[in-house]
């Protein structure tokens, strides 16, 4: 009986042993994996940033090509300046009228000319440039400074301060989401996620691709009234932004769908001018062929 006794003792001890052991290896197991999801969950941070790098450098990339080939129609004059070439005046058509002495063909009564080389010449008529005598101008004093007007504070400060200051994934998650749900076909809660992506970031680089597909939250509803507003408004905010020439191209094509061909069609032609060498482009091209002679000439 007492042998009996001692095995039982003696089970029960390496029962418990066992399972003393088997406690150790699911607590070090259990470590093991709390530090293998840390790390699973700090590659997928880093992986997400290195994403929301490349997706924005895409967009800096699209948009500098767009500004490489946008063609502005009317480019300003170039003024060359020549100070060195001095065109005397012709008589009695001066830009200054001078009166009493200054009038005098008398050399003893002279007036003085400022030349842009910091000379003074001192004539009394244009005609007598061979009497002329040079005289150096003495250094500007303080009192001669007019002084610089206070530069205006920038309206709308306010919100670039609270768009710098939000994270930097958070401008980007918002613009995914509302993406998402478009493609999703949940208009509206596309339109709330892009409009408030606008207003929140006007800076950001994804500001214009926000308001175009803010215009094509309308578009796909076939609520073209709505979409010709949204569209135009990336034409006039963001002109050389990679998303302007798709912008034109469903300007005209909600114009078009609304009645208003011969607006509509010249929008078109509008995009292969200022945009060309773009798939808009090559599509707005397309619409217009397919436009009737009479509706391309309304």
């Amino acid at each position: 009986m007492s042998k009996l006794r001692r095995m039982c003792v003696t089970a029960t001890l390496l029962a418990g042993c066992a399972d003393s052991a088997s406690q150790a290896q699911m607590a070090d197991l259990q470590k093991r994996l709390d530090v293998e999801q840390r790390r699973s969950a700090a590659a997928e941070h880093k992986l997400d940033e290195l994403e929301n790098r490349v997706f924005l450098l895409t967009d800096q990339v699209e948009s500098q090509k767009v500004a490489a080939i946008h063609r502005i129609k009317q480019p300003l004059p170039i003024v060359t300046l020549k100070p060195d070439v001095a065109e005397p005046a012709a008589e009695g058509n001066e830009d200054i009228v001078f009166e009493g002495a200054a009038r005098s063909s008398d050399p003893e009564h002279t007036r003085t000319v400022l030349r842009i080389d910091g000379t003074r010449v001192v004539s009394h008529r244009p005609d007598t440039e061979a009497r002329a005598k040079t005289v150096s101008l003495p250094p500007p004093s303080s009192d001669d400074n007019l002084g610089v007007a206070p530069v205006p504070p920038i309206r709308g400060g306010a919100p670039a301060a609270v768009e710098h200051a939000a994270p930097a994934a958070e401008p980007l998650a918002l613009y995914k989401s509302a993406y998402d749900d478009l493609r999703a076909g949940r208009h509206d809660a596309a339109e709330r996620g892009f409009r408030d992506f606008v207003r929140r970031f006007p800076h950001h680089d994804y500001a214009d691709n926000a308001q175009y597909w803010l215009g094509e939250c309308f578009y796909d509803q076939k609520r073209y009234d709505k979409a010709a507003p949204e569209f135009k408004s990336v034409l006039a905010r963001w002109p050389t932004g990679n998303k302007a020439p798709d912008a034109m191209l469903k300007l005209g094509f909600s114009l078009i769908a609304l009645g208003d061909v011969d607006k509509g069609g010249r929008v078109l032609r509008e995009v292969p001018a200022t945009y060309p060498r773009t798939e808009a482009a090559r599509l707005a091209s397309e619409r217009l062929a397919q436009l009737t002679p009479t509706e391309g000439s309304k």
